[in-house]
């Protein structure tokens, strides 16, 4: 999600009803009550932890969408909004040549020929769909933190993984073994301050083992820093096994004991 323009467009959540958030916005934090059919919660990057859950979301962005059975968003007509939540509608015809003047691949809204409420990227439904990993697209040390909410979460700056077809605990488990954490400090160039980024395209290139299979050398790597010691055994629906991690996560080891309980061990 991008908004094109987080000062007009993205508010401080104050309090929030089954109906309605409180919210302020602005540079001079404009106090209103809106529709929650029109905002939507939204994750930054420093609500992700460092212990793999999430902070409670502070912010809200004017979400003027509904999702469509294919798995898209419509934009919903600028009637409709004035009859939805007049107190939004109103706020934003303010600043409706600010919008128009906003810029996307160098040019302005009003030569895109795009409506001036319509955000600059959205995404598709299922991109915000439960479960989901997000990650800090810039780091020091790789997370990948679990969302349980349909919160929308700021493209660039967060990159997430969702239509997760595997047990989400076990695939953020592997996300933060010392294998994947290996593979991001070779292949993603530090910057200044030890901070790395990362795009959508770096982290599909990441080599995954096949989570079907009923065990794999990431179930001997524990992260302490994770809010919880996950069983990934448990998680994938197998038969759970204690296995003593080698020193070093050594991969012959591992298969070792894995044999010796009848399973075998798929490096990646």
């Amino acid at each position: 999600m991008k908004s094109g323009k987080d000062d007009l467009l993205v508010g401080d959540l104050l309090e929030e009803s089954a109906r309605t958030y409180s919210i302020a916005i602005g540079k001079n934090g404009f106090t209103m009550n809106v529709d929650r059919r029109l905002w939507r919660k939204v994750i930054r990057p420093k609500d992700l932890k460092e212990d793999g859950t999430l902070d409670p979301e502070s912010h809200v962005v004017f979400w003027p969408y509904t999702p469509t059975t294919d798995d898209e968003f419509e934009l919903i007509p600028e009637s409709t909004l004035e009859k939805l939540c007049p107190a939004s509608f109103q706020y934003l015809l303010r600043f409706k040549k600010d919008l128009l003047s906003r810029r996307d691949s160098g040019k302005t809204w009003s030569e895109h020929g795009r409506p001036w409420y319509s955000l600059a990227r959205i995404g598709k439904p299922s991109d915000y769909l439960p479960p989901k990993l997000l990650s800090p697209g810039e780091f020091v040390q790789p997370r990948f933190n679990i969302s349980n909410t349909d919160s929308l979460f700021r493209c660039a700056r967060i990159i997430g993984v969702s239509s997760i077809r595997v047990k989400v605990n076990a695939l953020q488990y592997y996300l933060q073994s010392t294998y994947a954490e290996k593979w991001f400090r070779t292949n993603l160039p530090p910057k200044g301050g030890g901070y790395r980024g990362m795009s959508v395209g770096d982290l599909a290139r990441l080599p995954v083992p096949r989570f079907d299979h009923p065990l794999g050398i990431f179930v001997c790597l524990p992260r302490p820093r994770l809010s919880r010691q996950v069983d990934p055994c448990l998680d994938l629906g197998v038969r759970r096994v204690e296995l003593t991690p080698p020193k070093k996560a050594d991969a012959v080891g591992l298969e070792k004991q894995a044999l010796a309980h009848g399973g075998t061990v798929e490096t990646p």
